[in-house]
């Protein structure tokens, strides 16, 4: 069995999080299609420009090192039927659990899933963006890390703003939800 070298798997990891960044960008869509709260759009807007700008500098890393070379796995199915695996698409499943709960909750619920959702995607940015960091940095490549880090700093900043917006929604929206009741 062939291993992967640290450098073919921070080049896939890096291509994997701009499919993942693709993923976050159609759920952040239909959030703001959904959302009624009118902060909660700004934040989900605020979200996504973080994303779009992210999405630049991956793109950028990317084509600095090039695509991967493919690698073939054995995967489950027929004996000896192979596929290229992709690390990191359960972004996909995420997003049908939110779209099942959109369809059976209050437009209210759906302010609360959406903003809770907010905090999920900053995190996981967060800690993919560190990971990534770590990996160009043993790997030598400077200027990978310096965009990697651009989009962490983005997702920090990102992050405080969420933090401080969404303890005044979640209040004010456990208001309306008191007097509805």
């Amino acid at each position: 069995m062939a291993t992967m070298s640290l450098e073919d798997y921070f080049h896939v990891r890096g291509l994997n999080t701009l499919e993942v960044i693709a993923n976050m960008e159609a759920l952040f869509g239909e959030l703001h299609a959904r959302v009624e709260h009118t902060d909660l759009k700004v934040v989900i807007g605020l979200g996504h420009n973080a994303l779009m700008m992210e999405k630049d500098n991956l793109t950028r890393m990317v084509e600095h090192f090039g695509a991967p070379k493919p690698r073939k796995r054995a995967a489950a199915g027929a004996p000896g039927e192979t596929r290229t695996v992709i690390v990191g698409r359960g972004w996909i499943g995420v997003m049908e659990t939110h779209r099942e709960f959109f369809a059976e909750v209050s437009p209210q619920l759906v302010d609360v899933n959406a903003a809770l959702l907010m905090e999920e995607v900053v995190h996981f940015n967060m800690g993919n963006y560190t990971g990534l960091i770590v990996l160009a940095k043993q790997l030598g490549d400077m200027q990978a890390a310096d965009l990697l880090q651009q989009n962490l700093d983005r997702e920090l900043g990102l992050r405080d703003v969420i933090e401080h917006r969404l303890w005044d929604f979640i209040g004010s929206l456990k208001t309306v939800m008191k007097k509805a009741a």
